[in-house]
């Protein structure tokens, strides 16, 4: 009888704030009101479109991969021919200069040169020049003082010559003459890596948050019907206090209940409002008036049931970027050391040229001595040079050698790292996948017990404490599941990002191109 009095009492001095309306209608500042704005629905797929567009990170590395691209052209210029002509013309004239017995009055010249040449891949270089000219000289012989005769000379002259020059020790080998080359198509391989881990990374962080959205609705939904059932089981709970079939305290604990559960409601409002400003900051779209809410219109698919542990492990260590990344820094180490290596070995340079050099008064001899080879010259050197100490080299050759080492290593830790990190995800993914094997089982019994509560409340065996607690275990059963089914497809995302799959599953090219 006290506890009856002290309920009554309780009753009638509960404050405003668990005073309810009437069924159905929500009250002024409840959960139901928090948001006017009505939230847009979007699809998974609308937001990958719109990151990959706008996302800064990989607008970014989409411009270093064109740099990359621009920079590996410009090193393979080392094999273009190199054409060079030039032709000069000179006139001269002068007076006869008294006391001078020989002086040239008159000179008219006209020459020309064409190169062609280029870079051997070997380290030497290959040279065709021709060369062609006309003089014509007018000499003036004084004989006496006002006395002097004139002699006219007129040369032609014409050239071929093949040189070429070739290292024999330092300097000699493509792995050395075109390293260049090699660290420019290792640079736009890092450039293409790069961009490719941003963009699985980007990808990975929009479904993550999509995924998270789609919680936080189902989330909310289930705070909802919580709360009307809550709401419901008071109308029920009246009807049986007018019947004075339940005690009037019966109200108190269910208002009570409401009271909460509208909290609820408006924590789940909030947070969905929270999770969809992240992903609208993430991925870049508008954020103003109306446009703050978003809805996850895709439902999470199944998981298969038995993924292959040693094919994802296989999978990540052919596929995974950070990985393939690791190892193209090695290998841009190796080239250092091809370089530092060469340059610890002397020079031996060399070179030779060969041609017809013919000259004669007419045009027709000395295209005929070029014929013939009548008229020629041809040179040889060999040129020996080198460091003594040579400590320069050897201590360059060293860093390099240790460079590969520590890349090595990096590498091989990465690669157990992905192990670790695939066999983790896989975990996961197994134990989510038996949470929500779990949970289904939970939210049935919930439902057949809460069925069985309301049965033996209407039966005046049971109290509306009762109903209530069911209505919580119903509602967190469905909240275990609903985070099982975001956790399992997180942990799907997480392995797919390490094997490498990701953007294919979800039809995203990591090409981009610079804007």
């Amino acid at each position: 009888m006290k506890i009856l009095t002290a309920c009554l009492a309780l009753a009638l001095l509960a404050p405003p704030a668990f005073a309810q309306p009437a069924d159905g209608d929500p009250a002024d500042g409840s959960a139901e009101a928090a948001n006017q704005s009505p939230p847009r629905s979007i699809h998974l797929s609308e937001l990958l479109d719109v990151i990959v567009q706008e996302n800064p990170e990989l607008a970014r590395t989409a411009v270093d991969v064109s740099i990359a691209n621009a920079t590996a052209l410009q090193a393979e210029g080392i094999d273009d021919w190199q054409l060079s002509a030039t032709g000069l013309w000179a006139s001269m004239r002068h007076d006869v200069v008294a006391g001078n017995p020989f002086q040239i009055t008159a000179d008219d010249s006209l020459s020309m040169q064409g190169e062609l040449s280029r870079a051997l891949p070997t380290g030497g270089t290959v040279d065709l020049k021709l060369k062609g000219g006309w003089a014509a000289t007018t000499y003036a012989i004084v004989l006496a003082p006002g006395s002097s005769m004139n002699a006219d000379s007129t040369l032609y002259q014409g050239s071929l010559i093949a040189s070429v020059t070739q290292p024999l020790l330092a300097g000699s080998g493509r792995k050395v003459a075109r390293a260049q080359q090699r660290r420019a198509r290792l640079a736009r391989d890092v450039a293409t890596l790069q961009r490719e881990i941003a963009a699985t990374t980007a990808v990975q962080q929009v479904i993550s948050g999509y995924w998270e959205l789609a919680f936080a609705d189902r989330t909310l939904e289930i705070r909802k019907q919580s709360l009307d059932l809550a709401r419901e089981q008071l109308r029920i709970t009246r009807l049986a206090i007018g019947q004075k079939v339940a005690a009037p305290t019966e109200a108190l604990a269910i208002e009570q209940a409401i009271a909460v559960r509208e909290q609820a409601v408006l924590a789940a409002e909030i947070q969905r409002s929270e999770q969809s400003l992240t992903l609208r900051r993430l991925v870049g779209l508008e954020i103003g008036p109306g446009k703050i809410d978003l809805t996850a219109a895709d439902l999470p698919k199944a998981v298969p049931a038995q993924l292959d542990l040693d094919k994802a492990l296989a999978r990540a260590r052919e596929q995974n970027p950070r990985l393939a990344l690791a190892r193209l820094q090695e290998k841009t180490a190796a080239v250092d050391v091809d370089v530092a290596a060469d340059a610890m070995r002397p020079h031996l340079d060399a070179a030779a040229s060969i041609g017809p050099d013919a000259s004669s008064n007419g045009v027709g001899d000395t295209l005929e001595q070029m014929g013939t080879l009548s008229s020629f010259s041809a040179t040889a050197s060999l040129t020996y040079r080198q460091s003594l100490g040579n400590r320069g080299a050897r201590g360059a050759d060293a860093a390099a050698r240790g460079r590969v080492s520590q890349a090595k290593l990096d590498a091989a830790t990465l690669q157990r790292d992905l192990s670790v990190e695939v066999v983790r995800a896989m975990n996961l993914l197994r134990a989510a996948s038996k949470r929500i094997e779990v949970a289904n089982v939970a939210i049935e019994l919930a439902e057949k017990n809460l069925d069985n509560e309301k049965v033996l409340f209407q039966a005046g065996e049971s109290r509306s404490f009762d109903v209530l607690a069911r209505q919580d275990e119903l509602a967190q059963a469905k909240l275990s599941m609903e985070r099982a089914r975001v956790d399992q497809q997180a942990a799907l995302t997480g392995l797919e990002a390490l094997t490498g799959d990701l953007l294919g599953r979800y039809g995203v090219s990591a090409e981009l191109t610079a804007k």
